[in-house]
């Protein structure tokens, strides 16, 4: 009985066990394990080998192999030569990366399958690039093509446009991109001209997203504000500002930037009006960014900013020169007591020198960074 009882209880544990282990997934294979990495020579429609084609040819080659586009994605950007296939963090089946290498080339169109440019016409030749730059009328007219046309051209490849084929197109008046097919085109039909006409458009400030509107500046001086701002609205309106010549070329009152960060948990603002001669924005539109607190490098004051020309050869007198500084560079106004000062008087044969430095409790700047400025002698100033 006893023997029964022993055979029962392992027969049932043998047969639950077996059940786990059926029911467990198999082993994720290394995508570096792969036989077979070299996949041959294969053409395409596009200046390098899409993802899907790598794929299946990836699976032809080595036998059992079911790599889905779910699996992988590119590690960096394909070559005629090479890719790299790593696994997605949700594949089940495959880990890390694969270097797969081939000959790719560009499919050869006969002239007949080549596509026509001028099929491209009326209303499709108005286009609205985001600014004045040659580079947004190319992009929109690329696109365009690609939109009717389906298929991917490229400059220098596929078509040309000269330099005095460019107009750009500014408020009142249309400006003017053309472009021309090349005979070498493996896609074009070759010594095509289009003519699109350029609209200029002006963008809605107030369409920059919530989640864009929190900046954090490389510290809150204005330049650097501005800066981060227009960076903004580049990526998300497409309009390229330069600083140039300052920010109240665009804005009504120099961006309103009169609430900077107060301390680490206190956010500054900025408020960005435009006005009724906005140049690149629908006027009267207005945008708020609320600024993160980030604490001064003083040892990114360098150059020419280290050289500064007290009213007195006085330490109130380099001071006062150091905290003006130290404003328009990182954007703070106020003191801080943990900062160590050095300051050496000027000499008819010795510049002056005020070195200043943040401890680890400084509030307002980077622990432990330093800057040490100079001044002449002057003897108006003695």
């Amino acid at each position: 009985m006893k023997k029964l009882i022993s055979f029962l209880l392992t027969f049932t544990l043998t047969t639950n066990l077996s059940s786990l282990v059926v029911a467990c997934p198999s082993k994720s294979l290394a995508l570096e394990s792969i036989t077979n990495k070299e996949i041959g020579s294969f053409q395409g429609e596009d200046s390098v080998p899409l993802l899907s084609q790598i794929i299946e040819l990836v699976n032809q080659k080595n036998k059992g192999l079911e790599l889905t586009e779910d699996d992988v994605v590119f590690g960096s950007e394909p070559t005629q030569t090479s890719a790299i296939l790593k696994s997605v963090f949700k594949s089940l089946k495959y880990t890390g990366q694969v270097e797969i290498t081939y000959e790719y080339s560009r499919k050869v169109f006969n002239y007949n399958e080549k596509i026509d440019l001028s099929q491209i016409a009326g209303k499709d030749l108005i286009l609205e690039p985001k600014n004045e730059t040659f580079k947004a009328a190319q992009k929109v007219a690329v696109e365009k093509i690609k939109t009717i046309c389906k298929v991917d051209v490229e400059e220098n490849i596929d078509y040309i446009i000269k330099e005095s084929d460019f107009i750009v197109a500014t408020p009142g008046f249309d400006g003017v991109l053309r472009l021309t097919s090349l005979e070498d085109s493996k896609l074009l039909i070759p010594n095509k001209v289009l003519e699109f006409k350029l609209v200029f458009v002006k963008v809605d400030l107030s369409e920059i997203p919530e989640e864009y509107r929190d900046i954090t500046p490389i510290n809150v001086s204005k330049d650097e504000v501005y800066k981060e701002i227009f960076s903004v609205i580049e990526k998300t309106l497409g309009v390229g500002l330069s600083l140039d010549n300052g920010a109240a070329q665009y804005f009504e009152n120099d961006l309103l930037y009169n609430d900077p960060p107060k301390a680490p948990n206190i956010k500054g603002s900025v408020i960005l009006y435009t006005s009724d001669k906005a140049r690149y924005f629908i006027a009267n539109r207005y945008v708020k960014f609320t600024i993160n607190f980030v604490k001064g490098d003083l040892s990114s004051i360098k150059g020419n900013d280290l050289i500064i020309k007290p009213k007195t050869n006085t330490l109130k007198g380099a001071e006062t020169e150091v905290k003006e500084v130290i404003k328009n560079k990182l954007g703070i106004y106020d003191d801080d007591p943990n900062l160590e000062i050095e300051f050496f008087k000027a000499y008819y044969d010795y510049d002056g020198q005020y070195n200043i430095k943040a401890n680890s409790n400084s509030i307002w700047f980077v622990a432990n960074s330093s800057a040490k400025f100079t001044f002449k002698y002057e003897s108006e100033n003695s």
